[in-house]
Parts: structure tokens; C-alpha cells; sequence
């Protein structure tokens, strides 16, 4: 998986992550278990994006994105959330964004 790569999400990316968000699986796995309306998830994301103890990360395979990542700061502690995209399953890009994204947490001179 040295092919994937993390990058800051952007406005940009709402549909996307909303359309990953409200997959039947994610759904299914997430805490909130209904599925997210596009205004809610605009606003939500406007929020993330600003927010300097949360970074919300999208991550691609040779361009083109293959998941996400929030890393949420509190007391010191980092909190990770990832979704992979429904095509991208079973492949092990799961694990490889948690890993790429623990990196960048323990290395201070790599912004997460």
C-alpha cells in the first residue's frame, strides 16, 4: 500500500465523504446508525475543516480517493474514525490509513 497518500479534506470533498457516510455498511458500523442528510453533513464538515483539534483526512491510491480519516485531539489523546470506500474494501486500505495517520500523530515535524 506505498501507493496511498493522506491530504487535508476540503469543501470539495462533501459528496464523497457524505456518499461513503451514508453506505449501508458504514452505516451500519458507524455510532450515529441513520443515514446523514447533505446539509447536516455540509455544516458538519464546515465545522471539522475549522477546527484545529480535528483533521479530517482523505486518502488516495494513485490519485483517486479510497477512504478517509478524522483524528480528533482531546487531553492529548488522539481518537481515530476511518471509513473506506465501498469499492476499496478488502484490501487492506483500512489499515493502511490508521497506520499512515499514526505516523503522521507521532511524528511532530509530519502535520496530521
Amino acid at each position: 500500500m506505498d501507493t496511498i497518500r493522506l491530504r487535508p479534506a476540503t469543501a470539495r470533498d462533501a459528496e464523497l465523504l457524505l456518499e461513503w457516510r451514508n453506505d449501508p455498511d458504514t452505516v451500519n458500523s458507524s455510532h450515529e446508525t441513520r443515514k446523514i442528510q447533505r446539509e447536516e453533513h455540509r455544516s458538519w464538515l464546515s465545522r471539522i475543516i475549522d477546527n484545529a483539534d480535528r483533521h479530517l483526512l482523505v486518502a488516495e491510491e494513485k490519485g483517486s480517493p479510497v477512504g478517509t480519516v478524522r483524528a480528533d485531539l482531546s487531553d492529548g489523546v488522539y481518537e481515530l474514525s476511518w471509513t473506506v470506500s465501498p469499492d476499496a474494501r478488502g484490501r487492506g486500505v483500512g489499515k493502511c490509513i490508521v497506520a499512515l495517520t499514526a505516523a503522521q500523530i507521532l511524528e511532530p515535524t509530519k502535520p496530521v
